[in-house]
């Protein structure tokens, strides 16, 4: 009997342990749940802090790239205002709109004119600016203004003029390579060879493009310029000043015109032959000649620009000798004049006298002279030196 009690008295032990055991585990298994709880709780508020950190940044963003939108609808409004009010002020607005081209804009290739021996070419970009002795010019200062107008620097310190470019102020603003033809020249060249509107015409020695852009002014769209050089490096530099200042009737073809002629050569399709016009500036233009005779038409011309009479004497020879006519050479020598006034003595005037007196009583060699301004013209005591021979023929 009492081994029957000690018995249920352990069962019963081992029960309360096994209860305390598993009440123990519920606990545990109860702050595990909490745990977890706060965890999940803790992961769902950060997911929904992220959550709206990332739509205010989104909203950020969006609010930043409306107020960049309206600053740069801002600044294209002021710039409209501005143009118009330029416009206005310079009674643009009466221009009619096919002849508002007179107006510089970002694209333009403008001559920044700084001073008569300061003059460059710009092409008008946004965003970028140019600098002289004068002040800084941002290319928006060109822009809107009609060709011709004055432009100040920041600060108005100082001013250029925006011009439109023309065949002389393009020479003028050349980059020296090469020892360039001068206006003088290249007047008397055109008029010479008879180029006009629609004339097809070959250049040989591009050089830094002085005569070809010329040539190119004459022709218009209606004419075709080939022009032959021999070092790459000019060609390139050609190509890219003729894309720059708008020209498309004309090719720049690499070539040594004396060794290889003006012919097209495998691959080409060059439309050279009875050309109007061939121009040869070479150092030895009279083996040049025979391939010129090539290209002409009957009835064309060719030039020959020598800075030595030597050169004009075997050119002449040449012409003669392959059967050209009206072979003559001309030098172009620009002398210049100008009005002023100088003070000089008139002689041989008397003053108006007495004539009831004597004589006698007026005789003063003064009388016969006064000092009076005069204004009268005269040339400078300089004139600009040699350039070159020109020697002229045409092909009969």
């Amino acid at each position: 009997m009492e081994q029957e009690k000690v018995q249920n008295n352990i069962n019963n032990n081992q029960k309360e342990e096994q209860i305390g055991e598993v009440v123990k585990k519920i606990k545990e298994n109860e702050v595990n749940a909490e745990n977890i709880q706060e965890t999940l709780v803790e992961q769902i508020e950060n997911q929904k802090e992220s959550q709206q950190q990332n739509l205010q940044n989104q909203d950020n963003q969006q609010q930043e790239q409306g107020e960049q939108q309206k600053k740069e609808q801002d600044e294209e409004n002021v710039k409209k205002q501005l143009q118009e009010q330029l416009l206005k002020s310079n009674k643009l607005n009466e221009v009619p709109e096919n002849k508002r081209d007179n107006i510089m804009k970002y694209g333009d290739m403008v001559i920044m004119y700084i001073k008569a021996d300061q003059i460059r070419q710009i092409k008008l970009e946004e965003g970028k600016e140019e600098g002289c002795n004068y002040g800084m010019y941002p290319h928006s200062y060109f822009v809107g203004k009609p060709f011709g107008a004055k432009i100040h620097s920041r600060g108005k310190g100082g001013y250029v003029l925006g011009l439109r470019p023309t065949p002389s102020l393009l020479t003028s603003s050349l980059p020296h390579k090469t020892q360039i033809i001068y206006h003088q020249d290249c007047a008397t060249i055109i008029f010479k060879l008879n180029i006009v509107p629609g004339s097809k015409v070959i250049e040989s020695g591009t050089g830094s493009g002085s005569l070809s852009q010329s040539i190119l002014s004459v022709l218009q769209d209606k004419g075709h310029l080939y022009t032959f050089e021999f070092n790459e490096e000019r060609v390139q530099n050609g190509k890219q000043f003729f894309e720059k200042i708008g020209y498309k009737n004309v090719d720049v073809i690499h070539r040594d015109a004396i060794g290889e002629g003006f012919l097209n050569k495998e691959g080409e399709n060059y439309d050279v032959l009875n050309s109007d016009a061939v121009f040869l500036d070479l150092p030895a233009p009279w083996k040049a000649i025979k391939h010129a005779k090539d290209v002409l038409r009957k009835g064309g011309k060719v030039a020959c620009y020598s800075p030595c009479i030597e050169q004009c004497q075997r050119n002449v020879d040449e012409l003669w000798r392959l059967g050209f006519i009206d072979v003559h050479t001309i030098e172009v020598v620009q002398r210049v004049h100008e009005r002023q006034f100088q003070e000089f003595k008139k002689a041989f005037e008397v003053n108006e006298i007495n004539v009831k007196r004597k004589r006698e009583e007026f005789m003063d060699i003064s009388d016969n002279m006064q000092f009076q301004n005069k204004q009268f013209v005269s040339s400078f005591g300089l004139s600009y030196g040699h350039t070159a021979y020109l020697t002229f023929a045409m092909l009969p």
